[in-house]
């Protein structure tokens, strides 16, 4: 899933449930329930940066977090915690995959993957690129959700 789709998704979460603590944790589990289902992909990053669709995917991401930021402007700070808390698994992902090129892979290293990392790969089997259609209407779906709530 996008970013925004991700981070729009925790701050419904926490408009809807008012108890902090819940509302982080329930955003951050949504990040893998939402990439659970089928989303906008290629296997691989080479292969994905070869397609036209794929700087689409990036702009039209771009774009989504415009009216995420717009939609949520006013909103007291819970919301934007658990916008973070659902987009965290991805950033801890990226920052997995950066030190193991960098630090590692070139150095001819290697080292296992734990298993929240583990669980995260196996759950993401629906990448197609027709999956963009389904992150498009995921994002309007949240982001009205959002604005309605606040």
């Amino acid at each position: 899933m996008t970013v925004v789709n991700h981070a729009a998704a925790g701050a419904v979460i926490a408009l809807v449930i008012k108890q902090p603590y819940l509302a982080v944790l329930l955003a951050f589990l949504s990040h893998f329930a939402m990439d659970g289902l089928p989303h906008f992909g290629y296997s691989g990053y080479s292969e994905a940066l070869k397609h036209r669709l794929t700087h689409l995917y990036i702009f039209l991401d771009l774009v989504g977090w415009f009216f995420l930021i717009w939609a949520m402007s006013g909103l007291p700070w819970l919301p934007y915690i658990a916008a973070f808390a659902a987009v965290l698994p991805d950033i801890l992902q990226s920052s997995y995959r950066a030190t193991y090129y960098f630090w590692l892979e070139k150095r001819g290293k290697h080292f296992h993957r734990g298993p929240l990392s583990k669980f995260h790969r196996w759950i993401q089997w629906g990448h197609y690129p027709w999956g963009i259609l389904i992150e498009i209407a995921v994002a309007v779906l949240l982001i009205s959700l959002v604005w309605k709530l606040k």
